[in-house]
């Protein structure tokens, strides 16, 4: 029975020569090689399909058998001779050994349809295919089909299990095999009345073929692990801060509101006057009337408007210089409205500038707007307290960027790596109560408080003074502070004057403490508790985008490099994730050990050659800008240091289409896995490019790229 099959799988690639006219139907993704079974565009009643057989030796692909039915309104009856039937043989020697036990091939006949494969998972993606060509007065072409995928992984990340279970079907009609779900749910695996969902996913994802990746966010974006443990926070030491002792305690009031900030012009009501308008090309120079000027009365209710627009690729910006309070907390408003922005979009920011001239971000953007937006109004939240950037080991005061805080700042509206027009008007900065000096005051067995007087004798807790710990939370918004309370036989007096060294978090800080043990014994439950209820072949760490290393004092404590830091927090987390399941491979994003990426910003470029090879790094670049070298040169430093990689695109498909092509020309190395759709939602779009992504994943240029392809 077995090569009576085989003789039926060859003679069906026999007929490709030969029936090649009429308008094939369109299938997404597209078929590897399609033609006619016999007279072009003969179609077959799909009401004559009302039973199936199944190959013994291979497992029954029931869900993708499911969708058929839910395709056809019927339920198939199982018979030998069925009318639709699901067999087992070999795939041509041609297809790739590493794609083909995704391969199958499709016969369709006005009498009957055959399905072959090597794998239940083959004749999965047969039934798909099938289902998809269902038209909805129930014919389908009479086809036949050769199909396997370029690219071994075809995935996508998604942020929520409810937006996974809503676009569940689309993931699968786009023979994706590959799913790393982002979800705060992970954490709570130990919880019954919570892990039950994820459980039921992931064996539904299981059953259509599809590997299911938790991804358990850590380090970088840290939010879920410190909504739960919020003392992991990577916070700013703080060092030797004044207090005086009033009343048997160490005096803190609270901050008074900062002085009020005018905008100059801030209506736009005198054209440009205040702000400086300019523009990218090669370099940045002053912009011309039709790219930035105040246009009046405005498209909207008549009011100025600043219009910033752009033909051609390219950005826009306007800028004003503020004085402001040091150490203070404020909000810029501003309303935006959109036409037809293609691209980053338009936005708003904030920097500080010291007293070097050096500007720092504190105030980036909550979202770019794309597209055709009315009038909406956006805030950005911004502190022009001292900022650290990313150092080696070592105190604090050895950085040259220390300082006391920020007396100037830049504000900014953009239109960025954009075209179309965007309009900005009612810019607006508003004061904000600060955090006592000591709130969110971050106190473990490791985070330690240090009292001492102005000539450095160290007083002692328990017989100087007591501390009154407040519950820390997340985000750190404006709580109790820290109370330090003498006892009866201290040697410290009223009107003493202290001075205290102690970490804080910032409302802000979003970022995890690789030294903090807590952080360490919370990963570890959460990793043990994911990989024994879900069973996943692969594991997610994150990492991506880490705001700081080494800025606390426990970090350093332990006098290490940034890079030393990173490494060994990536070694504790596999470790813990190997001791769940030793056969277990992680994954996690790039960009903090990428020397073409964020990698130079942090002092961690050199992360990768001390890091175990058995890590997939998960490259992401989302710009149309600089492709060559943060695409192609990102992916092959990876894989010369001996890691598997994956590339992610996002909403831009120029952008897709390069990944795209980038991983066709590694088709035959093995390193080189494939492609990961990504899908945040800063976006009107963030899915505009997955269908594109997940077509040009499995059959490359299969079809012909069309202009809205290119690279702008």
């Amino acid at each position: 029975m077995y090569s009576s099959y085989c003789y039926v799988f060859i003679l069906m690639f026999s007929m490709f020569p030969l029936l090649s006219a009429g308008t094939l139907p369109e299938i997404v993704p597209s078929p590897q090689e399609i033609s006619w079974t016999s007279e072009p565009e003969t179609m077959a009643d799909a009401n004559i399909f009302t039973s199936i057989s199944i190959s013994d030796e291979l497992q029954t692909p029931a869900w993708a058998l499911g969708r058929l039915e839910r395709a056809l309104g019927r339920t198939l009856l199982q018979h030998k001779e069925g009318s639709i039937r699901l067999l087992k043989s070999s795939m041509p020697a041609s297809i790739p050994a590493r794609t083909r036990h995704e391969a199958y091939g499709l016969i369709v006949t006005t009498t009957g349809v055959t399905i072959h494969a090597e794998t239940a998972h083959g004749l999965h993606n047969g039934l798909i295919t099938l289902a998809s060509l269902i038209t909805r007065d129930k014919r389908i072409p009479c086809v036949s089909i050769s199909d396997w995928p370029d690219q071994e992984i075809r995935g996508t990340c998604v942020s929520g299990i409810d937006l996974a279970e809503e676009r569940f079907e689309q993931f699968i009609a786009l023979k994706l095999n590959l799913l790393i779900l982002e979800d705060g749910g992970l954490y709570d695996m130990d919880q019954s009345e919570k892990s039950a969902r994820y459980v039921q996913f992931a064996e539904k994802c299981r059953a259509c073929f599809v590997e299911f990746v938790p991804e358990l966010q850590s380090l970088g974006w840290g939010h879920y692990v410190l909504q739960r443990e919020p003392r992991a926070v990577e916070a700013r030491w703080i060092e030797r801060k004044s207090f005086p002792v009033l009343e048997g305690r160490v005096y803190s009031p609270d901050p008074p509101l900062p002085d009020a900030v005018e905008v100059i012009n801030a209506q736009f009501d005198d054209g440009l006057n205040g702000w400086t308008a300019e523009t990218y090309k090669t370099r940045w120079i002053p912009a011309t009337v039709e790219e930035a000027a105040v246009v009046s009365p405005g498209p909207n209710d008549g009011t100025p408007l600043l219009q910033l627009s752009l033909n051609e690729p390219g950005t826009v910006r306007v800028s004003q210089e503020l004085a402001v309070q040091p150490n203070a907390r404020y909000t810029l408003k501003c309303t935006i409205s959109t036409k037809g922005v293609i691209g980053t979009g338009a936005y708003f920011e904030v920097y500080g500038i010291d007293k070097k001239r050096y500007m720092t971000l504190i105030g980036p953007h909550q979202g770019a707007f794309c597209g055709d937006m009315e009038r909406q109004e956006a805030q950005v939240v911004f502190n022009t307290g001292a900022y650290q950037r990313a150092r080696p080991g070592g105190s604090l005061t050895d950085s040259p960027q220390v300082h006391d805080g920020f007396e100037k700042v830049c504000l900014y509206l953009r239109l960025q790596d954009s075209t179309g027009t965007a309009w900005f008007d009612s810019v607006e900065i508003v004061p904000e109560q600060s955090p006592n000096r000591l709130a969110n005051s971050v106190v473990t067995d490791s985070a330690k408080v240090v009292v001492e007087n102005e000539a450095g004798f160290l007083y002692e807790e328990g017989r100087d003074y007591l501390l009154e710990i407040p519950e820390l939370r997340y985000p750190y918004a404006i709580g109790a502070p820290l109370q330090v309370i003498l006892t009866d036989d201290s040697r410290i007096k009223n009107g003493d004057i202290l001075f205290l060294s102690y970490n804080q978090a910032e409302m802000e800080d979003i970022t995890c403490c690789p030294s903090e043990p807590l952080y360490d014994a919370f990963m570890r439950r959460s990793i043990g508790n994911v990989v024994k209820q879900l069973r996943p072949k692969y594991l997610h760490i994150g990492h991506d985008e880490p705001r700081f290393f080494n800025r606390d004092q426990r970090c350093a404590d332990r006098s290490m490099s940034n890079e030393a830091l990173l490494v060994d927090a990536i070694k504790r987390i596999r470790e813990s994730a190997l001791a769940a399941d030793p056969f277990i491979r992680i994954m996690m994003w790039d960009d903090a050990i990428n020397p073409y990426q964020n990698g130079p910003h942090l002092s961690t470029e050199k992360v990768a050659e001390y890091l175990p090879k058995d890590i997939i790094i998960n490259i992401w670049w989302y710009d149309n800008f600089d492709l060559d070298r943060q695409l192609g040169d990102s992916t092959a430093y990876f894989m010369n240091q001996g890691f598997s990689v994956t590339g992610s695109p996002w909403f831009r498909i120029p952008n897709a289409r390069r990944w795209t092509e980038l991983f066709d020309g590694y088709k035959d190395n093995l390193k080189a896995l494939g492609i990961i759709y990504t899908s945040w939602g800063e976006v009107p779009d963030p899915w505009g490019a997955l269908e594109f992504t997940a077509e040009h994943s499995w059959s490359y240029g299969n079809p012909a790229f069309t202009d809205a392809s290119r690279i702008p």
